[in-house]
């Protein structure tokens, strides 16, 4: 039977990821022990290095409420780049600010000092650093120019758990910063975030707001507790065309929460958002807290793998290795003249390749108006967007599928 690799759909999860979450689901609620979110704050604290640590049910609560702690005024400014969620700017919005986009560099996917220099105005307030793919950001260059400005810089570490940026890790040099544990990240609990503050005053407000969050409701938690196990399966029956329809189904039914809704690709503000993270999912990212160093171990090589692949293949584009840096690839981009042609190509022989991001602002979907996005505005965003393709670097990724993988796209770029 043919095996098949994706790209997405719960890429971290093994069988032991499946089984917690089963096993969690039926011996719910545990919403009076909060061991285990001490114990992952308690590691957070310790990795990066910080001491006030806040757990949400998702990366995209965490930094609004980040931004709502700053505090921010009507029509102050929150500079952000373009070639990213729509997560990012809604959080600006619900939390009362205005989304200034800047463009982002082509070899890394991350923010242009030289565009942002041009988009600061009077009015801006707040400094989202995005390490995209898990690149780092040029911080030396875009914190001094956030200290000129007088700017509160906070860091998006959404793809980034693990990257560090001459000898630190990012997430270590704002004045605060978000982590994602959200389904397709460097570490899983299907949903959650935190929000680590270098800055008193902001951290004292923050922890206002956060004391005030309830749990989620409990349909909404038992649905995230379902998934891991739900998708092993999905991909365990692929290979007898049972994985499909029961994927569908799933997704049909809501029984598979998406990872943006469609409230989200409006502009308008979900109602999980808001939370706090139930110690289930804190359960979950603990578990996976165990194999952290061992899968950013694993996708380091698996980049290692696709450079060499790729050295010398004509059409692909790679991504950037600047001197300084040690990224640990979320996924590894690469740039094609033809990528419908090529995830189709490849899909059709078992690969399914990722397409973040598919739009200055993704998904393609979103309503540029809503979030403000001027169409022309970032236009090497838009451009990158256009060609861009993403390839697994996950644990469930070994170093044979990597090479299958390569080869798959070499032949589908010669066809």
């Amino acid at each position: 039977m043919k095996r098949f690799i994706f790209t997405s759909l719960s890429p971290n999860v093994q069988w032991d990821d499946a089984i917690l979450g089963i096993r969690l689901a039926l011996s719910r609620p545990h919403s009076n022990d909060h061991a285990q979110e001490e114990l992952l704050r308690e590691r957070l604290r310790q990795y990066f290095r910080i001491s006030q640590v806040f757990l949400f049910e998702s990366g995209r609560s965490a930094l609004a409420s980040l931004l709502r702690a700053v505090p921010l005024q009507s029509g102050d400014e929150v500079l952000l780049q373009a070639f990213t969620c729509v997560a990012v700017p809604n959080a600006v919005r619900w939390a009362g600010g205005t989304p200034r986009y800047v463009d982002c560099k082509p070899d890394t996917y991350t923010m242009s000092p030289g565009d942002l220099r041009k988009k600061i105005t009077v009015r801006s307030r707040v400094l989202i650093i995005q390490h995209t793919f898990g690149i780092p950001a040029d911080l030396d260059e875009l914190l001094a120019i956030a200290r000129k400005h007088n700017l509160i810089v906070i860091e998006d570490c959404a793809h980034a758990i693990g990257s560090t940026y001459h000898g630190r890790r990012v997430g270590e040099y704002g004045h605060a910063a978000m982590v994602s544990f959200g389904r397709d990240k460097v570490l899983s609990s299907v949903f959650g975030g935190a929000a680590f503050v270098q800055d008193a005053g902001l951290a004292a407000r923050l922890d206002d707001i956060h004391k005030k969050l309830p749990y989620p409701q409990d349909g909404w938690v038992a649905r995230q507790l379902l998934h891991p196990f739900l998708t092993y399966v999905v991909k365990k029956l692929f290979g007898v065309g049972a994985g499909k329809i029961l994927l569908k189904a799933l997704r049909a039914s809501h029984i598979l929460f998406p990872a943006v809704t469609k409230q989200e690709r409006n502009a308008q503000q979900p109602a999980f958002v808001f939370h706090a993270m139930p110690p289930e999912l804190a359960e979950l990212a603990n578990h996976q807290w165990e194999k952290l160093e061992a899968m950013n171990i694993h996708r380091k090589l698996i980049a290692a793998i696709y450079r060499e692949e790729f050295a010398q293949t004509v059409g692909v584009t790679l991504p950037s290795d600047p001197s300084g840096y040690e990224t640990v690839f979320l996924r590894y981009p690469i740039r094609v003249h033809d990528p419908r042609a090529v995830l189709t190509y490849c899909r059709t022989r078992g690969i399914y390749l990722g397409d973040w991001y598919d739009a200055a602002i993704a998904p393609r979907d979103v309503d540029f108006a809503a979030i403000g996005y001027i169409a022309g505005s970032c236009p090497t965003a838009e451009r990158v967007a256009q060609y861009v393709i993403n390839l697994p670097t996950s644990i469930s990724c070994s170093p044979d599928d990597a090479r299958r993988i390569a080869e798959c796209v070499k032949k589908a770029l010669s066809h």
